[in-house]
């Protein structure tokens, strides 16, 4: 029998959830939850049944845990982000971990690799690996038909100067929000909010973003969608290819109002994206043999959706508690700091004890040690004259 995983998460990130509602299409269920940043540790509890999972996403948080270790796990290599840059407290690059000789025996077995963007894309050819640029999944997400547009604007994870820009030139509400949140929530509940998201975004007049995982889907829920280049956020190498899919425009232009995005009338997306996602589609299809033609379904929470206060409220307060969970983290990381800083301050009181007991040893006994040393000296010397 056939089993089936989903990749689950512990990020911050409700994006990454997203990621998976659109792997989840295509599965005819869900018998197991597969930690992503955990791949290589997960053990199958179906005795040898083979397990399909569609193997999408963003490989860095553990560069240790590549590649999976079960032989049960049967992946679909597809819409693979690897990062290159050092991770951890010994920068580690999972670039590099990716190009170990077991990694390569597994992306060469399972692959050929679909790339999620241009320069991964560059990087596993040019290491050998058969690979194709495939995209992202959440292009394959579909509209949930129950849900009425509605007349705000999403500002996701954009600058103040940015937000302010947008609040000046419309009418409309603007809605501030972010994707980096409560992280203690449990898989299921963060599958419900990622779904929460994904109909805001869809009801949304207009969306303008600095964030991947929701220029992305929007273009895929045929919702009008900025991307902001800003610096620090923008990274060339993880948007190659992806960026030009969007209309997309630098903050300063932005701001200064010289781009030609007109948040009260917003041009229709190009639709650049349209191949990738017919081939998403198929590709994924083929591998499990079954498509639900649906992505999500939020019409239970369609009064929410069109409350514009309700909504404001629920992600301010979503992403003011993504700031007390992090504060918290950095004051139990410094607190551990401290701890360790009073261990060694103990330990080198400890020694700088022993070593002036020492020192008041030699002092006490000083003229004793120098009468000493000089009467052996003395000795020594009158030997070798006798020789």
């Amino acid at each position: 029998m056939t089993r089936y995983g989903l990749y689950s998460y512990t990020t911050e990130n409700i994006g990454d959830e997203i990621q998976s509602i659109a792997a989840r299409r295509f599965l005819p269920r869900v018998d197991a939850y597969v930690d992503r940043d955990k791949v290589g540790e997960w053990v199958s509890p179906f005795a040898g049944e083979p397990v399909k999972i569609i193997a999408n996403g963003w490989y860095m948080r553990d560069p240790f845990s590549w590649p999976p270790c079960d032989p049960s796990l049967d992946p679909l290599l597809i819409s693979i982000y690897i990062e290159r840059c050092g991770v951890g407290p010994k920068l580690v690059k999972p670039a590099d971990v990716f190009m170990t000789d077991e990694s390569r025996r597994y992306l060469q077995k399972h692959g050929p690799v679909g790339a999620r963007d241009l320069a991964t894309l560059g990087f596993l050819r040019d290491n050998g690996i058969d690979s194709y640029y495939s995209g992202c999944l959440t292009l394959t997400l579909e509209r949930d038909p129950h849900l009425a547009k509605q007349d705000y604007i999403l500002a996701v994870d954009v600058s103040d100067s940015v937000y302010q820009a947008m609040v000046e030139r419309t009418d409309r509400t603007v809605i501030r929000v972010s994707p980096f949140g409560d992280f203690s929530l449990s898989s299921g509940d963060r599958m419900s909010v990622a779904e929460l998201f994904l109909g805001v975004y869809q009801s949304a007049h207009a969306v303008v973003t600095t964030r991947l995982h929701a220029l992305l889907p929007c273009l895929a829920l045929n919702v009008p969608v900025l991307l902001i280049m800003e610096p620090g956020k923008y990274d060339e190498n993880r948007y190659s290819g992806l960026a030009g899919l969007a209309n997309s425009i630098y903050p300063d232009d932005f701001i200064n109002g010289d781009g030609q995005f007109d948040l009260e009338n917003p041009p229709h997306n190009p639709t650049r994206y349209y191949s990738l996602r017919k081939q998403l589609i198929e590709t994924c299809r083929a591998f499990t043999g079954f498509d639900a033609g649906c992505s999500f379904d939020v019409s239970h929470l369609s009064g929410l959706i069109s409350d514009v206060h309700i909504l404001s409220a629920f992600f301010e307060s979503y992403q003011r508690r993504h700031a007390a969970m992090l504060l918290s983290r950095d004051v139990g990381t410094l607190r551990r700091r401290v701890d360790a800083l009073e261990e060694d301050k103990r330990n080198l009181e400890n020694r700088l004890s022993v070593l002036s007991g020492e020192l008041n040893y030699v002092r006490k006994n000083y003229d004793q040690v120098k009468t000493t040393s000089l009467y052996w000296l003395i000795r020594g010397l009158k030997r070798r004259v006798l020789r």
